[in-house]
């Protein structure tokens, strides 16, 4: 059995790697310059609670600005959530709210001026259900084919932009 766990552990700790690595490769195609910072906003959709988790600690600790999105939140907090990530993220051309957001984490954080600032939603098919949304890529856990279609539906949902490079993996 604790073979099993260990194995399981690592597969698991293979895949946050292979999400970071997609994730800050399609930072790198879809980023945009804010003031002096290069950022994107990124949704990882996967399939359950636990790996959220472990997805959202490992983005974390990579450097990358992260919020969890999940049906287990308590109702309060999710519905904090979702009211901030609808604000932030009906996005158009004129980005005002999402830009002045963005800001305020990455001077909270200290971020240097001339780096990369990568935010980050990693959520379960809760994203799917009932979202606005407008995220400049995703990395999705494969599962369905309809959730794969929905979820590749909230990136560049509103602006339209012309895409040359992969914005979803």
């Amino acid at each position: 059995v604790l073979a099993g766990v260990e194995r399981s552990a690592n597969a698991l700790g293979s895949f946050c790697m292979a999400v970071e690595h997609a994730a800050r490769q399609l930072h790198g195609h879809q980023r945009w310059q804010l003031q002096d910072w290069r950022v994107s906003v990124g949704l990882v959709r996967v399939a359950n609670i636990s790996t959220c988790i472990a997805v959202a600690e490992h983005l974390r600790l990579s450097g990358m600005h992260v919020m969890t999105y999940h049906a287990r939140e308590p109702l309060l907090r999710r519905a904090w959530k979702e009211m901030q990530l609808d604000r932030i993220l009906r996005r158009t051309a004129n980005d005002q709210e999402l830009q002045g957001a963005m800001l305020e984490q990455i001077k909270r954080e200290f971020v240097p001026r001339g780096s990369d600032a990568i935010f980050v939603v990693v959520a379960t098919p809760v994203e799917e259900v009932g979202r606005d949304h407008d995220f400049d890529w995703a990395v999705i856990e494969p599962s369905s084919a309809h959730s794969i279609v929905q979820t590749a539906g909230r990136v560049n949902r509103h602006r339209l932009h012309s895409i040359k490079q992969p914005n979803v993996a």
